[in-house]
């Protein structure tokens, strides 16, 4: 699912008036998701997961030309984790298919 349809699919589902108005909404989620996300190291949503922020270690490197060692930067990435009602719901509609 490509973000356009996600936000038409929030539009009919919220009875928004435009697809501006929805978009506007679902970017405000994200905002406020990454700001917490930036404070805290993961964020919980009941029956659905959770938002988690994976450290990662630098690496080293070394460059084939010069053969000079260095180390990359640590990077932040952001994991979803399916709860397990969430899970159980999406087994349940794709059995019923």
């Amino acid at each position: 699912m490509k973000e356009l349809d996600f936000i038409l699919l929030y539009k009919i589902n919220r009875k928004s008036k435009s697809i501006y108005e929805a978009k506007k909404k679902v970017n405000l989620f994200w905002e406020t998701l990454a700001e917490i996300l930036q404070e805290d190291e993961q964020v919980n949503f009941r029956y659905l997961g959770k938002f988690l922020v994976k450290r990662n270690k630098p690496r080293r490197y070394s460059s084939p030309y010069s053969q000079q060692i260095g180390y990359t930067t640590g990077t932040c990435i952001v994991k979803f984790k399916v709860g397990e009602s969430l899970r159980k719901n999406l087994n349940e509609v794709k059995n019923d298919e």
